[in-house]
């Protein structure tokens, strides 16, 4: 599935978030390993904007960059998921360095949710299917944010 918005300001990018996360509740999924989000894009392409929308829907009343600190933790209440890890991988230099935060584990968890800005970097850590999230800056205060799942994501695999 692909779908395409394009938003002039950070509440339409907020908003935008805020419909991929009750799409995910939604739907209901049955998954064998945490949901992973990559967020890809440029630097003030609006991926954590994007995500403070998204947790806004989760019942997470603030959520932060974790650039410096490379990841954040927030426990989900009456959701499927329980708990929801924002990463933040542009500051890493190798994949071992994720690998020491304790990312095989919290992967392996069906019921995490992890959004990972620059997911790019390291592609080998990243699940096959996930839900990639695009940021493209194409005018002044405009910005196209792509959200496509592989088309063999289902509600019974991952």
């Amino acid at each position: 599935m692909l779908v395409k918005f394009i938003t002039h300001s950070s509440s339409e990018t907020k908003k935008a978030g805020e419909k991929l996360a009750r799409l995910l509740l939604q739907k209901r999924l049955s998954l064998s390993k945490a949901l992973v989000i990559t967020l890809e894009g440029n630097l003030g392409g609006g991926k954590t904007t994007f995500l403070q929308g998204l947790a806004k829907v989760f019942q997470i009343e603030k959520i932060l960059s974790p650039t410096f600190i490379i990841y954040r933790e927030y426990r989900l209440k009456g959701l499927p998921f329980r708990k929801f890890y924002h990463f933040d991988f542009y500051r890493l230099q190798e994949a071992s360095q994720v690998q020491q935060l304790g990312w095989p584990e919290k992967l392996a968890d069906p019921q995490n949710i992890i959004a990972v800005e620059w997911g790019d970097k390291f592609p080998a850590l990243i699940p096959k299917k996930r839900i990639q999230v695009k940021f493209k800056l194409t005018q002044l205060k405009e910005r196209e944010i792509t959200i496509q799942t592989p088309s063999s994501f289902s509600e019974n695999d991952q």
